[in-house]
């Protein structure tokens, strides 16, 4: 699993469901949470925030910048396309979670999600971040 103090940002246009998700986080024990408004704002914070980020998790529909094409543009990133990314979004059709997985999302979580299914996703994408190295 990853470590508690992992840097962790959380992007979602809606200030209700980021603060859910930082929740959920918390509730695993995470601290060192990081919170983006939009798919821009989330590539500021790479590209120019404090702290080195090492997971990220994203709604799909956002403005400027949506969840979909942060992944894209993450992973077209040398410095960034080895960045675990969770998908958290209610885009639900089969053809969707595929769309975002082909793009480079590591996993995918329909909302609304207990804290337990957020477990067990963080523990997949954990298992497969480390087998890579």
């Amino acid at each position: 699993m990853f470590s508690p103090a992992t840097w962790v940002l959380i992007i979602d246009d809606m200030a209700e469901v980021r603060g859910l998700v930082v929740q959920k986080f918390k509730e695993l024990g995470f601290w060192n949470l990081l919170e983006a408004s939009d798919g821009a704002q989330a590539w500021e914070i790479l590209e120019r925030g404090p702290h080195p980020i090492r997971l990220i998790v994203s709604d799909w529909r956002m403005p400027n910048l949506t969840g979909l094409d942060l992944i894209r543009k993450v992973k077209g990133d040398s410095r960034f396309k080895d960045l675990p990314i969770l998908m958290i979004t209610m885009e639900n059709e089969s053809k969707k979670v595929l769309e975002a997985l082909v793009s480079g999302a590591d996993s995918y979580i329909i909302k609304p999600f207990s804290t337990e299914k957020l477990r067990s996703k963080l523990e997949t994408i954990y298992q497969r971040v480390t087998q890579k190295k």
